[in-house]
């Protein structure tokens, strides 16, 4: 009707009693088209809006002024291509693809520590295929394979990497470097069938539960001798009928002492925590 009242303007400005400010066009009452929302705590989205929500490509600032986020949106979420900033430098990111608020789909993430996920996601966690590299203390620790729920889970191969300088982080001995794993895991551990490459050239094929060697396998010394049997818990189980040649040589792994660099090799507490920052502790408006 004719009196009925309705806001229309290309460059309007209007504030909320909390405090809340828009910038920018009214079509009919509605906000729509390019503007500027800002909040009570400092917060700002420059970007494209359609009945009032974040739609389209636009850029979210945080109230810390650090946290950025740059893409897409769609009904006030984050959707499609983006670009999530946790630090100043922009050196700290996840860039890739999203799904309502979350990553999802293919996309790569960097951590203050320089460690890199690339692969793919599933509302907000590490699930699929994906490489996750460390580079902490100049070393350089490689899995790839796939994953369920932040941890590896399924097909894939860990391969510790030595250093150019000789030096190793996470007080890593030597004999650990230029090792590998490709096998079966479960829940972060190598669970399953699988086989470990060590860097003095012995070798491991056969069944393990929880990180250690139990159940059948087959282990070369670099000497080239072998014993084929069953392993309990990290330890050879010689028993009456079985045969082992024992290694005469020196640098030869004891699989079943304390002493062993590869018993327990990967550090799954690296794991647990790497998914911060959380993008889900962002508080958007």
């Amino acid at each position: 009707s004719l009196s009925k009242r309705c806001l229309d303007g290309a460059a309007s400005k209007y504030i909320w009693q909390d405090g809340s400010r828009y910038e920018g066009p009214f079509l009919h009452s509605e906000i729509q088209g390019q503007g500027k929302y800002t909040w009570p705590d400092g917060s700002t989205y420059e970007g494209a809006l359609q009945n009032g929500k974040r739609h389209g490509h636009g850029v979210f600032v945080a109230a810390d002024g650090i946290t950025k986020y740059e893409g897409q949106w769609v009904e006030g979420k984050r959707h499609g291509r983006g670009r999530l900033i946790f630090d100043a430098e922009g050196e700290s990111f996840y860039e890739g693809e999203w799904c309502n608020g979350c990553k999802h789909g293919k996309g790569r993430q960097v951590w203050p520590s320089k460690n890199t996920y690339e692969g793919s996601w599933e509302e907000g966690r590490m699930q699929g295929f994906g490489t996750m590299t460390w580079s902490e203390n100049g070393i350089l620790e490689v899995y790839t394979g796939e994953w369920a729920n932040n941890l590896p889970q399924g097909q894939g191969k860990y391969t510790w990497h030595a250093t150019e300088d000789g030096m190793f982080g996470k007080e890593m001995p030597v004999q650990q470097t230029n090792n590998s794993f490709e096998g079966t895991w479960s829940k972060g551990l190598r669970s399953g069938y699988g086989t470990f490459q060590f860097a003095n050239g012995s070798k491991y094929e056969g069944q393990w539960a929880d990180n250690l060697k139990h159940g059948d396998g087959r282990y070369t010394y670099e000497d080239g001798r072998i014993y084929a049997g069953e392993f309990v818990l990290d330890n050879m189980a010689i028993n009456d009928g079985l045969t082992h040649q024992e290694s005469t040589s020196s640098q030869a792994l004891n699989l079943g002492g304390a002493d062993n660099p590869v018993r327990k090799c990967v550090e799954i507490a690296d794991l647990v925590g790497f998914c911060l920052p959380n993008d889900r502790q962002i508080t958007d408006p």
